[in-house]
Formats: structure tokens, C-alpha cells, sequence
């Protein structure tokens, strides 16, 4: 079995460029899911896939903000 996916409660480490690009990613690969799973008929995962994508660019405003 593979290991359940977790969600990071702290901050990502490294840079702000780093968190921001990292959070970019993480809402790249959200909007494939969202995506996937629409097109599948899926919505339990279209929701968590969305969930996702709003975590990210979230995370990607703070990592913004922290750049100044």
C-alpha cells in the first residue's frame, strides 16, 4: 500500500520563490485532477481536486506576499 497523501500544517520550507513556485505546481497538477475527474463524471474527487487548487493558490498568494 501506498502511503495516504498528507497535507502539510507549516509552512513549505525553503524560499518564498520556492514556496511559490512548489505552490504553483501543486495548482497545476489540481486543475489536471479537476479536470480528469469532471471528464470522468467523478465529483467526490472533482471536489477534493478543487480543494487542492484552492489550498495551492492560496499558498501561492503567501508565498507572493512574503516575496514583497
Amino acid at each position: 500500500d501506498a502511503p495516504a497523501p498528507t497535507e502539510p500544517s507549516a509552512p513549505a520550507p525553503g524560499t518564498p520563490r520556492e514556496q511559490l513556485d512548489a505552490a504553483l505546481q501543486a495548482a497545476n497538477q489540481a486543475l489536471k485532477d479537476s479536470e480528469a475527474a469532471l471528464t470522468a463524471g467523478d465529483f467526490a474527487k472533482y471536489g477534493e481536486a478543487q480543494k487542492r487548487l484552492n489550498d495551492a493558490l492560496q499558498k501561492a498568494l503567501e508565498a507572493e506576499g512574503a516575496l514583497g
